[in-house]
């Protein structure tokens, strides 16, 4: 069974600027990632264009980039929110990848 998703309608600057967001993050480039949410505070939770609308904090806790999740957290990153694709919160892929300090 499928479920309903809705559509992204967001405009394409806000998408370009959630994915070179996201990017920064999921790279672990830290000081960039301050950088880009100091010019836009209010997309640090914005889901990306994937199906599994996942956010920053989902990304850099995926891939064990510990210095920004500092930076999201330190910043108010909303860590009650669940991905699309497996409904998980992002402590669960910090979980996963086993990594204490994360």
């Amino acid at each position: 069974m499928r479920l309903h998703q809705e559509r992204d309608e967001r405009h394409d600057e806000v998408k370009r600027a959630v994915k070179t967001i996201h990017a920064a993050a999921a790279d672990g480039r830290a000081d960039e990632l301050q950088r880009l949410l100091d010019a836009q505070p209010e997309l640090i939770d914005a889901p990306g264009a994937t199906w599994e609308r996942r956010t920053a904090l989902h990304q850099v806790a995926w891939r064990n980039q510990l210095e920004c999740v500092r930076v999201l957290l330190e910043r108010g990153a909303n860590v009650a929110i669940r991905d699309f694709g497996d409904n998980a919160y992002a402590l669960h892929f910090a979980a996963a990848e086993a990594d204490l300090a994360m």
